[in-house]
Protein backbone atom coordinates (compact mmCIF):
# COMPACT_ATOMS: atom_id res chain seq x y z
CA UNK A 1 0.00 0.00 0.00
CA UNK A 2 1.28 3.22 -1.12
CA UNK A 3 1.19 6.31 1.31
CA UNK A 4 0.32 9.43 -0.54
CA UNK A 5 3.09 11.81 -1.35
CA UNK A 6 5.97 9.57 0.21
CA UNK A 7 6.11 6.50 -2.31
CA UNK A 8 7.14 4.17 0.55
CA UNK A 9 5.25 0.85 0.85
CA UNK A 10 4.64 -0.55 4.29
CA UNK A 11 5.95 -3.89 3.34
CA UNK A 12 5.19 -6.53 6.58
CA UNK A 13 3.11 -5.98 10.02
CA UNK A 14 3.95 -9.39 11.62
CA UNK A 15 2.53 -9.79 15.31
CA UNK A 16 4.18 -12.97 17.52
CA UNK A 17 2.44 -14.70 19.97
CA UNK A 18 3.87 -16.75 22.00
CA UNK A 19 3.45 -19.27 25.70
CA UNK A 20 5.64 -20.02 28.42
CA UNK A 21 6.20 -23.85 28.54
CA UNK A 22 2.90 -26.03 29.55
CA UNK A 23 3.00 -26.39 33.24
CA UNK A 24 3.96 -22.84 34.12
CA UNK A 25 1.49 -19.78 34.43
CA UNK A 26 1.07 -18.50 30.77
CA UNK A 27 2.14 -15.59 30.21
CA UNK A 28 1.24 -13.89 26.41
CA UNK A 29 4.16 -11.49 25.12
CA UNK A 30 3.17 -9.44 21.83
CA UNK A 31 5.40 -7.85 19.50
CA UNK A 32 4.64 -5.72 16.72
CA UNK A 33 6.87 -4.92 14.14
CA UNK A 34 6.38 -2.24 11.20
CA UNK A 35 8.64 -2.77 8.15
CA UNK A 36 8.96 0.42 5.80
CA UNK A 37 11.21 0.60 2.63
CA UNK A 38 11.16 1.44 -0.43
CA UNK A 39 12.40 -1.85 -2.27
CA UNK A 40 11.94 -5.68 -0.85
CA UNK A 41 15.60 -5.87 -1.73
CA UNK A 42 15.79 -2.83 1.27
CA UNK A 43 13.88 -4.92 3.91
CA UNK A 44 14.89 -6.01 7.17
CA UNK A 45 13.56 -8.84 8.00
CA UNK A 46 10.89 -8.10 11.56
CA UNK A 47 11.84 -9.46 15.18
CA UNK A 48 11.40 -13.54 15.30
CA UNK A 49 10.17 -15.48 17.90
CA UNK A 50 13.72 -16.86 17.54
CA UNK A 51 15.65 -13.93 17.67
CA UNK A 52 14.24 -13.15 20.51
CA UNK A 53 14.65 -15.15 22.44
CA UNK A 54 18.57 -15.39 21.80
CA UNK A 55 18.89 -11.55 23.14
CA UNK A 56 20.91 -11.47 26.31
CA UNK A 57 19.08 -11.37 29.32
CA UNK A 58 21.73 -8.63 30.50
CA UNK A 59 21.14 -7.01 27.54
CA UNK A 60 17.43 -6.57 27.80
CA UNK A 61 17.69 -5.07 31.24
CA UNK A 62 19.89 -3.06 30.10
CA UNK A 63 17.41 -1.64 27.79
CA UNK A 64 14.96 -1.50 30.19
CA UNK A 65 17.20 0.45 32.08
CA UNK A 66 18.07 3.09 29.72
CA UNK A 67 13.98 3.66 29.01
CA UNK A 68 13.09 4.11 32.31
CA UNK A 69 15.91 6.35 32.94
CA UNK A 70 15.22 8.59 29.60
CA UNK A 71 11.80 8.53 31.03
CA UNK A 72 13.03 9.60 34.21
CA UNK A 73 15.80 12.32 33.35
CA UNK A 74 12.44 14.11 31.40
CA UNK A 75 10.55 14.17 34.60
CA UNK A 76 12.81 15.04 37.28
CA UNK A 77 13.86 17.74 34.46
CA UNK A 78 10.95 19.43 35.56
CA UNK A 79 12.06 19.36 39.62
CA UNK A 80 15.28 20.39 38.65
CA UNK A 81 16.66 17.20 39.19
CA UNK A 82 18.86 14.12 37.12
CA UNK A 83 17.69 10.40 37.26
CA UNK A 84 20.71 9.71 38.89
CA UNK A 85 20.13 12.42 41.72
CA UNK A 86 16.29 10.84 41.92
CA UNK A 87 18.15 7.76 42.50
CA UNK A 88 20.86 8.97 45.14
CA UNK A 89 17.98 10.83 47.23
CA UNK A 90 15.76 7.80 47.34
CA UNK A 91 18.63 5.54 48.45
CA UNK A 92 18.41 7.99 51.32
CA UNK A 93 15.12 8.22 52.26
CA UNK A 94 14.94 4.39 52.13
CA UNK A 95 18.08 4.27 54.09
CA UNK A 96 19.19 7.35 55.97
CA UNK A 97 22.79 8.24 57.44
CA UNK A 98 24.46 5.94 54.07
CA UNK A 99 27.67 7.19 53.41
CA UNK A 100 29.05 8.73 50.72
CA UNK A 101 30.92 5.42 49.33
CA UNK A 102 27.61 3.38 50.06
CA UNK A 103 25.49 6.04 48.46
CA UNK A 104 27.66 5.50 45.32
CA UNK A 105 27.29 2.05 44.94
CA UNK A 106 23.16 1.93 45.24
CA UNK A 107 23.34 4.78 42.91
CA UNK A 108 25.40 2.87 40.02
CA UNK A 109 28.25 5.71 40.23
CA UNK A 110 31.23 6.71 41.31
CA UNK A 111 32.61 7.42 44.43
CA UNK A 112 33.90 10.67 42.71
CA UNK A 113 30.54 11.27 41.25
CA UNK A 114 28.50 10.70 43.92
CA UNK A 115 30.88 13.39 45.90
CA UNK A 116 30.08 16.34 43.15
CA UNK A 117 26.59 15.03 42.95
CA UNK A 118 26.38 15.18 47.43
CA UNK A 119 27.87 19.03 46.76
CA UNK A 120 24.66 19.77 44.55
CA UNK A 121 22.32 18.33 46.17
CA UNK A 122 23.79 19.70 49.47
CA UNK A 123 23.91 23.58 47.89
CA UNK A 124 19.83 22.37 46.58
CA UNK A 125 19.19 21.94 50.31
CA UNK A 126 18.11 19.08 49.59
CA UNK A 127 21.07 16.40 51.73
CA UNK A 128 22.88 17.23 54.75
CA UNK A 129 25.76 15.42 56.13
CA UNK A 130 26.65 14.93 59.56
CA UNK A 131 30.24 13.46 61.20
CA UNK A 132 29.76 9.75 62.18
CA UNK A 133 29.84 9.36 66.03
CA UNK A 134 31.86 6.32 65.56
CA UNK A 135 34.59 7.40 62.78
CA UNK A 136 34.34 11.52 62.62
CA UNK A 137 35.84 11.27 59.13
CA UNK A 138 32.87 9.65 57.92
CA UNK A 139 29.88 11.97 56.91
CA UNK A 140 26.69 10.21 57.00
CA UNK A 141 23.67 11.80 54.50
CA UNK A 142 19.97 12.34 55.34
CA UNK A 143 17.46 14.03 53.10
CA UNK A 144 16.35 17.32 54.36
CA UNK A 145 12.96 17.92 54.59
CA UNK A 146 13.32 20.23 51.32
CA UNK A 147 15.15 17.12 49.96
CA UNK A 148 11.30 14.51 51.43
CA UNK A 149 9.29 17.18 49.80
CA UNK A 150 11.20 17.14 46.31
CA UNK A 151 10.49 13.28 46.03
CA UNK A 152 7.00 13.85 47.36
CA UNK A 153 6.33 15.84 44.60
CA UNK A 154 7.75 13.58 41.89
CA UNK A 155 6.40 10.50 43.16
CA UNK A 156 3.08 11.00 41.02
CA UNK A 157 4.86 11.12 37.60
CA UNK A 158 7.53 8.17 38.77
CA UNK A 159 4.21 5.75 39.58
CA UNK A 160 2.63 6.66 36.66
CA UNK A 161 6.02 5.50 34.47
CA UNK A 162 6.39 2.25 36.45
CA UNK A 163 2.12 1.86 35.57
CA UNK A 164 2.87 2.53 32.48
CA UNK A 165 5.76 0.06 32.25
CA UNK A 166 4.03 -2.80 34.01
CA UNK A 167 0.33 -1.94 31.97
CA UNK A 168 0.66 -5.62 30.25
CA UNK A 169 1.61 -7.86 33.38
CA UNK A 170 -1.25 -8.63 36.01
CA UNK A 171 -0.81 -8.54 39.70
CA UNK A 172 1.34 -12.30 39.48
CA UNK A 173 3.65 -11.63 36.97
CA UNK A 174 5.23 -7.76 38.63
CA UNK A 175 5.54 -9.92 41.38
CA UNK A 176 7.17 -12.56 40.34
CA UNK A 177 8.92 -9.91 38.12
CA UNK A 178 9.99 -8.30 41.07
CA UNK A 179 11.20 -11.34 42.99
CA UNK A 180 13.00 -12.24 40.07
CA UNK A 181 14.92 -9.15 39.75
CA UNK A 182 15.53 -9.50 43.57
CA UNK A 183 17.02 -12.66 43.10
CA UNK A 184 19.43 -12.04 40.20
CA UNK A 185 20.97 -8.73 42.21
CA UNK A 186 21.03 -10.83 45.12
CA UNK A 187 23.14 -13.08 43.09
CA UNK A 188 25.44 -10.39 41.10
CA UNK A 189 25.69 -8.54 44.46
CA UNK A 190 27.16 -11.54 47.09
CA UNK A 191 29.67 -12.62 43.90
CA UNK A 192 31.00 -8.91 44.20
CA UNK A 193 31.67 -9.18 48.40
Amino acid sequence: MSLPGVGRVIMKITLLTFRELPGKAAVDFTVASNTVSRCDRCNSKPDTVAAMSNERTAYLVKRLELAIRGRLDAVMRSHGLTAVQYTALTALQRQPGLSSAQLARRSFVSAQTMQEMIVKLERQGLVKRTPCEENRRILRLYLTEAGSAKLSESDHEVDEIETEMLADLNEAQVEALRRILRICTQRLTKSMT
